[in-house]
């Protein structure tokens, strides 16, 4: 997922490229560790936040332990399929040793592709994409 307020410019190789980047989050299969890996990069704060997930039970689930300002803080984040073509994904936070709070819950819809036309091959089962690769 690329978050953007600016508008995208063709570069040579027809590669396209986004102005204002708020942030940028990207998910990996790692095989070596069998866990699913998420890079989460922004504007806001220096580096990126690495979590490690896996799938528990209907969601897929990252977690992660970092230091800002001189402080321990743990992201744990939960993604399921809510219905086809919907995801519901919650952030929660929490700070050396106080509870969890939800900081963040996006529900996402899957936009129709090519004017409204899906292909069979673009609808996504319940559950089905949040099993790890064989």
């Amino acid at each position: 997922m690329t978050v953007s307020t600016g508008r995208g410019h063709v570069a040579p190789g027809k590669q396209q490229f986004r102005h204002d980047l708020k942030g940028c989050f990207v998910i990996t299969w790692d095989p070596k560790e069998k866990a699913y890996k998420s890079y989460l990069f922004g504007n806001e704060f220096p580096g990126c936040i690495v979590q490690t997930g896996q799938c528990e039970g209907d969601a897929l689930v990252f977690r992660s332990d970092f230091a800002a300002e001189g402080m321990k803080m743990q992201l744990r984040n939960v993604t399921r399929v809510s219905a086809e073509g919907k995801i519901v994904s919650e952030e929660y936070i929490a700070t050396e040793g106080s509870p969890e709070v939800l900081m963040l819950q996006v529900d996402a819809t899957r936009r129709p592709y090519n004017n409204g036309v899906e292909r069979s091959s673009d609808k996504t089962k319940t559950g089905s994409s949040m099993r790890p690769p064989p």
